[in-house]
């Protein structure tokens, strides 16, 4: 049974590893901007001190090497790419806590309330920067590779279009949410999509079933924010280690329905869909699964 923690366990030590990789300075001095981004990244503490990594920070890059081995692939080949996703992510999360002046999360302070604006927007473009060069050899066939990049770029502009859109209608009294809030929630998923489809590229599977699998991972990561609207009470919370019990369990039922239509599409064989389907019951619905 596959779920968030067990494939943390089996193929996260890997992709932290290809991160830390990147994460090595030269003898220049320019070793505190790496320091920040480990910090970001959750590999340290503000004392620069390591601290035990979690797995649902880890969801994007984990999806990643899943589908690849669920489409047939080894899931090695899929290590660069999903470091790659972490470096992109969080160089989105890093800009929208400034964007929105998130001066902690999940407890933690972040990375702009602890060394300035600036300095965060440095190194949030720093980890853009790291994820284009390490996607450009994320494949050993660089048709492939300029393939990934080109589909995280517009994931990337996906996202910054959510972004506008939830930060430019966030103040406006006179729109209705119903016409914004599936468009919006569909950009700012465009990263799970993409996690989905460039596992599944480097493992060799067709085009319609990239397609699918995007799609599954945007319906995801749609489920996710769904639960997490209800969930939430302040904007100082973990998203993914919200509890989901006060969401109607009917409501949860109907995303989670999308969710697992779109992966049934994909037709994959029996073992890389039951495995992805565990996978995505308990990222929608917590360890519960309903």
């Amino acid at each position: 049974m596959e779920t968030i923690e067990t494939a943390f366990q089996e193929y996260g030590r890997a992709i932290d590893g290809e991160i830390a990789e990147c994460l090595e300075p030269a003898s220049d001095g320019s070793g505190g901007f790496y320091d920040m981004m480990r910090y970001q990244l959750g590999f340290v503490d503000e004392g620069r001190l390591r601290i035990p990594l979690v797995a649902e920070t880890r969801v994007g890059s984990l999806l990643c090497v899943l589908t690849c081995g669920a489409v047939g692939g080894s899931w090695e080949e899929a290590v660069r790419a999903a470091a790659a996703i972490e470096f992109c992510s969080h160089w989105f999360q890093t800009h929208s806590h400034i964007e929105e002046q998130r001066a902690t999360v999940c407890g933690r302070p972040t990375l702009w309330n602890l060394w300035g604006e600036a300095q965060a927007i440095n190194t949030g473009d720093g980890m853009f920067a790291l994820a284009a060069r390490v996607t450009l050899r994320a494949s050993s066939d660089p048709d492939v590779s300029l393939d990934l990049a080109r589909r995280l770029t517009d994931a990337a502009v996906d996202l910054m279009e959510g972004q506008h859109m939830k930060l430019a209608l966030g103040s406006r009294e006179d729109v209705s949410p119903s016409k914004y809030t599936h468009a919006m929630e569909q950009k700012l998923a465009a990263l799970m999509g993409y996690s989905a489809a460039a596992g599944a590229t480097i493992g060799g599977a067709a085009e319609e079933v990239r397609q699918e699998l995007r799609r599954f991972g945007r319906e995801l990561e749609m489920g996710r924010q769904s639960r997490d609207e209800m969930t939430t009470p302040s904007r100082d919370t973990c998203r993914r280690k919200t509890a989901p019990a006060v969401q109607p369990e009917e409501r949860a039922r109907e995303r989670l329905d999308k969710v697992l239509a779109a992966l049934h599409r994909a037709h994959l064989g029996i073992r890389g869909e039951k495995q992805l389907t565990q996978f995505a019951r308990q990222f929608m619905l917590g360890a519960s699964g309903l």
